[in-house]
């Protein structure tokens, strides 16, 4: 089992939900500090001796401070619009050769998930991508990432890749990305976890003990359905 450092990309600026990191979960956290928490509780899970990283725009480090107070988080503010050269020069400061990213916006990641992504399989140079497949529930996608391979990243002219990582319209980047197949204990593509807009929201509070719920086979046994899903 390859064990990887959590880095979990935010920024304040969002087109549909703006200041998303800062609003309150129903634990009483802040979606970013949520996720942090989560993180934290899944590398005590696993016995990993791995830290959790927040990989900011440098202007909103303060902020970031302030939101996961409380938390062992390490707080790296880098380029606010290239997050692939956010990622690679966090890399480099803490000599990171691999990481596990998540997505402040995705509070609820999983254990089984996490446990999934670390079994699998790699050259050093390539990415392992859990997006692609379309099957885990949207909220608990993570994907491993290499310093090569942000590397490769910011060496390409790709502005897609910069800014998504995992998605590029360049060749020899996809060439870079494996996908492995999604087991059926993880699938479940209706599932939404993330928080995107209000009715995201909404739904955390309705399901409000889903904090405590670890594995996607408890969230799909304890949490309600939604009738009108958004896939990815």
């Amino acid at each position: 089992m390859l064990e990887a450092d959590f880095v979990i990309q935010s920024r304040l600026g969002s087109s549909r939900l703006p200041f998303k990191a800062s609003l309150e979960l129903p634990s009483g956290d802040s979606c970013v500090k949520g996720t942090v928490v989560r993180c934290e509780k899944i590398i005590r899970k696993l016995g990993w001796n791995k830290r959790v990283y927040i990989a900011c725009p440098k202007d909103e480090i303060e902020i970031y401070k302030s939101l996961c107070r409380g938390t062992n988080a390490i707080i790296f503010g880098g380029d606010g619009d290239n997050v692939a050269k956010r990622f690679l020069d966090l890399t480099t400061e803490f000599n990171i050769s691999s990481l596990i990213r998540v997505t402040a916006d995705n509070p609820y990641i999983c254990l089984d998930v996490v446990k999934f992504l670390s079994e699998q399989s790699t050259t050093e140079s390539e990415c392992i991508s859990l997006f692609h497949q379309r099957k885990l529930p949207n909220g608990t996608v993570i994907s491993l990432l290499s310093r090569p391979y942000l590397n490769a990243l910011c060496n390409s002219r790709c502005k897609k890749s910069h800014e998504h990582l995992i998605i590029s319209d360049d060749e020899e980047i996809n060439k870079l990305i494996k996908k492995p197949n999604i087991p059926d204990y993880l699938s479940w593509p209706n599932g939404r976890f993330c928080l995107d807009d209000k009715e995201d929201y909404l739904y955390f509070f309705k399901n409000f003990k889903i904090s405590e719920y670890l594995e996607v086979k408890e969230m799909k046994s304890k949490l309600s359905r939604r009738e009108n899903v958004i896939l990815y």
